[in-house]
């Protein structure tokens, strides 16, 4: 009994074309390979895939054809294809396969090679040829693909290929090349000038990137002569010494203020100079020390081992101003209503200086009648005016001398 099954005919004519032309089809070695040794390694003979980093020493911009941006890894794909090597391109979406992919395309053609680019889905052989199309070689790609091909499409895309087949003149592309090389060399120049590394070690790159990394930092003015380049050495003894000062530094209080050092040259007698000074300074500074845990103590601070160049310009003001009023009555200063002083002395004072001009304008007989005016009724009527201001038991010699001490 016979066995009916379906099948697709266009599978079945897409077989005898591989069954047909196996011989023709071997002659790849790619195809070879899948066909003879499915089970073992490729190995390639066609050599070995550019270097990103020699694309420019290796190819001149007049070889090079890509239409779409391109970095420096594609572009090693791209001439990789044109050389005729076998690879593949790896990449996550988004990457630019489909640009570089394009960009492979126009090269081949542009070195006379053939090329056929097949996909499973037809989304990604538009996308290659919308991008080829845009750029002028969309009369350059042929579409054989699904069962929506016709044969009247088919011949108007050879017959548009042959309509616009026209011959380019070089000269514009060579005089573009040339310009481009011109501008590719600066810039590598650049590149090559801030990467050199110089004798002490260091590129001008790395400089930019420690000055930008810690901008945000004080820095010391360093200054030397512009003829003196440090060696290797140099610079690691220069490294030592910052090293050993951030170490001094360390153990200084941030917030103290030292003065500028100036001094360039050492000496033994500098340093011991330097060492008799700082001797002297911590026997001064443990006087001081215990000068003002004294006085702190007996004006009522509490314990006091340090302060602040403000703090003790303060204490240096209020001790000399205690030795000059030592021996003087100053229980008024902490009188309730001593605050009220200054405004009551001036209005006193304004009382005094009416009193005199009133005086001053009267006539001679009522200066007279006046002057008759014994004067303790004057001088009693004084301390009454100064007693409103100043309730105090001691008011009366107050007001006694206050006229001669005041005004």
């Amino acid at each position: 009994m016979g066995h009916r099954s379906t099948f697709s005919f266009a599978k079945y004519l897409m077989w005898k074309d591989l069954v047909d032309r196996i011989g023709s089809l071997k002659q790849n070695r790619v195809v070879r390979h899948l066909i003879d040794d499915p089970n073992k390694p490729f190995r390639s003979n066609s050599g070995s895939i550019p270097n990103p980093q020699q694309i420019d020493v290796r190819f001149e911009p007049k070889d090079i054809y890509h239409p779409l941006p391109a970095d420096s890894s594609q572009l090693a794909a791209v001439m990789a294809a044109s050389e005729g090597q076998d690879f593949v391109l790896v990449g996550p979406p988004g990457t630019g396969k489909s640009q570089t992919i394009a960009n492979m395309i126009s090269q081949c053609l542009a070195v006379g090679k053939t090329v056929l680019f097949v996909a499973e889905k037809t989304a990604a052989l538009d996308v290659v040829y919308r991008r080829l199309k845009e750029h002028g070689l969309g009369d350059c790609c042929l579409e054989l693909h699904s069962n929506k091909a016709e044969r009247r499409k088919f011949l108007d895309q050879l017959d548009a290929a042959w309509q616009n087949n026209r011959r380019v003149s070089k000269n514009d592309w060579l005089s573009i090349s040339e310009r481009l090389k011109v501008r590719r060399d600066q810039l590598n120049a650049y590149v090559a000038a801030i990467h050199r590394i110089h004798p002490n070690g260091w590129t001008a790159y790395d400089a930019m990137g420690t000055c930008v990394k810690g901008g945000d930092r004080p820095l010391p003015t360093l200054q030397w002569a512009d003829t003196v380049q440090h060696d290797g050495e140099a610079f690691k003894g220069l490294s030592r010494v910052v090293n050993s000062l951030a170490l001094t530094y360390g153990v200084i209080d941030p917030s103290s203020v030292l003065p500028v050092v100036k001094q360039t040259q050492w000496s033994a007698a500098w340093e011991q100079t330097i060492l008799s000074q700082c001797e002297k300074l911590q026997s001064v500074a443990a006087t001081l020390r215990s000068a003002l845990q004294t006085f702190a103590a007996a004006i009522g601070m509490g314990a006091r081992e340090d302060c602040s160049l403000a703090e003790m310009d303060g204490l240096n003001q209020l001790a000399k101003s205690l030795v000059a009023c030592a021996g003087e009555d100053v229980r008024i200063l902490f009188h309730k209503q001593f605050a009220k002083l200054p405004a009551a002395k001036l209005q006193l004072h304004h009382a005094i200086n009416a009193y005199h001009a009133a005086r001053g304008s009267m006539d001679a007989d009522y200066t007279e009648s006046l002057d008759a005016i014994p004067l303790e009724e004057i001088d009693q009527s004084w301390r009454n005016a100064v007693s409103s201001f100043f309730p105090m038991a001691q008011r009366q010699m107050m007001c006694a001398e206050s006229r001669g001490r005041f005004f």
